[in-house]
């Protein structure tokens, strides 16, 4: 847990595996359904909406930590998530976070939200899922800089 008040919840995890399904298919069809390495993940609950940012070090962010922007589908540049078939949970609580977590992996990443540069890997996020079904870990390399630190994302209200 990174910040916890009556309005809001931010925590973290480390880089890890999370299977994740693309619908519709399309380009990503041959992956839609594995497990995919992920960055460092910084996730905030605000009433029912759902942010997420990335980090490039594997290691609990302080208030000075750059973020960079979440690199999936479905999560704009600003970091909302269009929960879309996301089966949110009905409070934001800390027993309520692994809910969050699953409800995100367990949804359907069906389209690039917004406009914007999601990551620096050629060929866009298309390119860059493809890659990761068949690397070992995330290359935090091709994570784009969100141009806020984590002070800013938790001070930045909807």
């Amino acid at each position: 847990m990174l910040v916890r008040t009556p309005e809001m919840l931010i925590w973290w995890t480390p880089a890890q595996h999370r299977r994740m399904f693309f619908t519709p298919a399309d380009f990503l069809d041959a992956v839609s359904g594995q497990t995919f390495p992920q960055p460092p993940l910084v996730f905030k609950v605000t009433r029912t909406e759902l942010w997420i940012r990335a980090l490039s070090t594997n290691r609990r962010p302080s208030g000075d930590t750059p973020l960079s922007v979440a690199p999936h589908y479905n999560v704009n540049t600003e970091g909302l998530v269009c929960q879309g078939s996301m089966r949110a949970p009905a409070h934001a609580t800390v027993a309520s976070i692994p809910e969050w977590e699953k409800a995100f992996f367990d949804s359907e990443f069906t389209h690039i939200y917004g406009g914007g540069h999601f990551t620096k890997h050629p060929g866009g996020l298309p390119s860059l899922w493809t890659h990761l079904a068949r690397a070992a870990r995330f290359p935090t390399s091709m994570l784009v800089s969100a141009k806020e630190t984590l002070a800013h994302f938790a001070e930045r209200t909807p």
